[in-house]
């Protein structure tokens, strides 16, 4: 079918579909500009990347992704622009763009994942995306073009153009919230003697208050929150769970004896599979330790699993902000600290959530 010279199918298909197809997606990722929309296996790159730059924690690497995503949509308009305007480049740029978009969603769909970004957080399942793909790549490696002359200048002018779209676009802004009260710590369950008719005694010496942080109470929520939130949950070991910014948003009873003693908490899903086995499997139909499960709200309602855990205290994340979160995620806590972490295919690992639960 295809001829030296190349075919007008195979110079429309490289010229136009497929710059369309890298266009639509760059376009969706600019307008919801949400990290949540790069793919893990690429989120995973830049974090190595921002961990190497000292771009690390919670903070900076957030700001970090954002012009990363901008970085990523400005490489996606350059692409685009340079297959429409040189054509001699068109089909060697399609196709190892194409293979690596397919390597990405292969590790995206070994993964399990539900969604990959590429097109939207409503945008389809990532083997739609990835066979969509792979038919590009196919029929890349099958028809050439017909080569014809280009504009260097022209390529230049539309890439600088997407560029300056790309970082020309405020960043989203946050999102304004009804404070809730915190939950007013619990009163001890110590009997207290009752009064006496006993003579009075001299008055102890006052001391200094040294409330336990037991006795304080749970963080208060900001009053907005940031649009989108990119919890490093490995920093957290070692440090006290309501010091980190994400556990003053958790919403709901928080347990009162939760910074007393041994306990499980869960970011989960309520429409994830994974979390559903997890939760079957070592969280019933017995607690092996009090568990809180924090339910992350970006699940799909009409896919959603009946919560197997009977025995577990649920509460959840508010509405609203992007949750770059993995889930299931499992952090072991001691009297408020966190003391382990298990996260993504980890923490499907039976023998690893076992060493988990029987931390000392």
């Amino acid at each position: 079918m295809s001829t030296q010279q190349g075919t007008w199918t195979g110079t429309l298909l490289v010229r136009l579909v497929v710059p369309a197809w890298l266009l639509t997606g760059a376009a969706i990722k600019l307008w919801e500009r949400s990290p949540m929309l790069l793919p893990s296996p690429v989120r995973d790159a830049l974090k190595g990347i921002a961990n190497a730059m000292g771009r690390g924690s919670e903070a900076d690497f957030a700001s970090f992704l954002d012009v990363a995503l901008r970085v990523i949509v400005s490489g996606e308009f350059a692409l685009a622009a340079a297959m429409i305007t040189l054509p001699a480049l068109s089909r060697r740029i399609a196709i190892p763009m194409l293979s690596l978009f397919v390597l990405i969603l292969l590790a995206v769909v070994a993964r399990g994942e539900a969604s990959c970004g590429c097109f939207g957080s409503k945008g389809p399942p990532p083997w739609v995306v990835l066979i969509g793909d792979a038919v590009l790549l196919g029929l890349c490696l099958w028809m050439k073009p017909r080569v014809t002359r280009g504009s260097l200048g022209g390529c230049i002018a539309l890439a600088a153009m997407g560029t300056a779209v790309a970082f020309g676009v405020p960043p989203r802004s946050t999102i304004a919230t009804t404070p809730i009260a915190p939950p007013a710590p619990a009163r001890s369950s110590t009997p207290v003697a009752p009064e006496t008719t006993l003579a009075p005694t001299a008055p102890a010496q006052p001391e200094a208050a040294t409330p336990s942080v037991s006795a304080q109470a749970w963080p208060s929520a900001p009053a907005t929150l940031q649009p989108y939130y990119l919890p490093q949950f490995e920093q957290w070991v070692g440090k006290r769970l309501r010091d980190q910014p994400v556990a003053a948003l958790i919403r709901g009873p928080i347990p009162p004896d939760l910074e007393k003693g041994r306990w499980i908490v869960m970011f989960f899903r309520e429409d994830c599979e994974h979390c559903h086995a997890v939760l079957d499997r070592h969280f019933s139909p017995k607690v092996p330790l009090p568990t809180l499960l924090v339910s992350v709200p970006d699940a799909d309602p009409a896919a959603s699993l009946p919560n197997p855990c009977s025995e577990c205290q649920v509460c959840t994340l508010p509405k609203g902000p992007d949750w770059v979160i993995g889930t299931p995620v499992l952090l072991s806590l001691q009297d408020g600290v966190v003391k382990g972490l298990l996260a993504g295919t980890d923490a499907e690992d039976p023998a690893r959530v076992e060493a988990l639960l029987s931390f000392r």
